[in-house]
């Protein structure tokens, strides 16, 4: 069975869902104050802290209130998140996070994209980040490449990589 969406043609009806979600997408900058903050903190919390018995505190690392913001939205729910640090022409990229039944509709890729396209605005040089190993193929579609050898996350104990793009 095909489902025809304008000129798209959509052959499932999770394809139709799917495109249908992304249209609903919505990308905000945010700051400590906006009301979508403390969503932003819950999701970190949940995908990055939590499962290794890590403190709600310990979110709010030396770079946390210097770090513009941006989450991803769908009607007002944060399902998505990152944080980019600058320090004169380098820029951190750091907790990109996606929640799990949002994986498949690009939203991390916007997320570092809408990133990048701020460093630009900013004259960042190059920006960094230390990726997860599975997650590698991810950013060097997104232009990344890697830089030196695996480690282990002091956070999560899980094995990373350092990662950069000049701009």
């Amino acid at each position: 069975m095909q489902f025809w969406i304008g000129v798209k043609n959509v052959k499932t009806k999770e394809e139709f869902v799917m495109k249908e979600l992304q249209k609903k997408v919505e990308y905000f900058f945010i700051d400590k104050e906006s009301e979508l903050y403390e969503s932003a903190i819950d999701l970190r919390y949940r995908e990055f802290y939590e499962k290794f018995n890590r403190t709600r505190e310990s979110i709010f690392d030396e770079i946390e209130d210097k770090s513009l913001k941006i989450v991803a939205c769908i009607d007002n729910k944060v399902i998505g998140h990152a944080r980019l640090f600058i320090d004169n022409s380098i820029g951190e990229i750091t907790q990109v996070v996606v929640e799990q039944n949002y994986r498949s509709l690009n939203i991390g890729a916007n997320i570092v994209k809408k990133l990048i396209e701020e460093g630009k605005k900013q004259s960042v040089e190059k920006i960094c980040l230390d990726a997860r190993i599975y997650a590698i193929d991810f950013y060097r579609k997104l232009g990344f490449k890697t830089n030196g050898e695996i480690f282990e996350s002091k956070k999560s104990g899980l094995p990373h990589i350092r990662m950069e793009v000049y701009l």
